[in-house]
């Protein structure tokens, strides 16, 4: 359990790494902002897929399941609207 909470961290880590680059460019040149919105959004995507592929994984153990998704669940749902209004 410890390996996987340390692999969603990473994950999350790319996530906030990935939106505050993507602000940093949409302040700096809007135009190249808006050419890397698709980009973004997928790789988000991405990393959303990831995350739920590994923790469904703990299937036959619902009780970590449900913790973990818990943890990083509101996380998740907070960031990915931003880029989801295409």
């Amino acid at each position: 359990m410890t390996s996987l909470l340390q692999y969603v961290k990473a994950e999350q880590k790319d996530r906030v790494h990935t939106i505050n680059h993507y602000e940093h460019v949409e302040q700096s040149d809007p135009v190249e902002a808006e050419v890397q919105r698709s980009t973004v959004a997928a790789h988000l995507r991405g990393i959303d897929e990831r995350v739920t592929q590994a923790i469904d994984m703990l299937a036959r153990l619902p009780r970590f399941q449900r913790k973990i998704r818990a943890q990083i669940g509101q996380f998740t749902l907070s960031v990915l609207p931003l880029f989801m209004s295409q």
